[in-house]
């Protein structure tokens, strides 16, 4: 995953000029080939953190429980 600052200038012709671009992490990214347009990450509203589909297990991972309709458990 890189960084990369980018400044605008507004002049009669617009332009973007973006800075040389710094890693920030290995992110394991899967390559998913046949699935166009999806994107394997996204950033909190914050800016501070990813989530990230990758392919890289690490033995240190913990497993993620999703409940689908958990409103309907609520109401029983």
């Amino acid at each position: 995953m890189m960084l990369a600052s980018v400044r605008a200038t507004p002049d009669k012709k617009p332009s973007l000029e973006p800075a040389t671009p710094v890693a920030l992490f290995d992110s394991h990214i899967m390559n998913s080939p046949g699935i166009g347009g999806v994107f394997q990450y996204d950033v909190t509203t914050d800016g501070k953190r990813f989530l990230v589909v990758t392919d890289n297990v690490a033995a240190t991972t913990q497993p993620l429980t999703v409940v689908v309709n958990w409103s309907r458990v609520l109401k029983k």
